[in-house]
């Protein structure tokens, strides 16, 4: 079964959004909730689902490219190309 933040947020005995707070560093929180979260954290094992969160704030840093046959070379060469421009392998 997956943990969730609202699990966190449960365990913790505050808001999902607290537990979005603590975990993002962007606003702040009193040290003991903080803590209280970070326990919750570390006793259900959280790990933070990255494509829920790009979808919850819209944003992704993936790229996608279309190709009209992926065993001509120059497509391959295309993409290298273009992985090369937005930050080398792994982009």
């Amino acid at each position: 079964m997956t943990v969730t933040l609202a699990d966190v947020a449960a365990r913790a005995r505050v808001s999902p959004a607290t537990v979005s707070r603590v975990l993002n560093g962007n606003y702040p929180v009193a040290v003991a909730t903080r803590e209280r979260v970070l326990r919750a954290v570390d006793d259900l094992d959280y790990v933070l689902n990255g494509p829920a969160s790009a979808l919850a704030a819209a944003a992704s840093d993936l790229v996608g490219i279309l190709v009209n046959d992926i065993a001509d070379p120059f497509f391959g060469i295309m993409a290298s190309a273009v992985q090369s421009e937005i930050g080398g392998p792994g982009g």
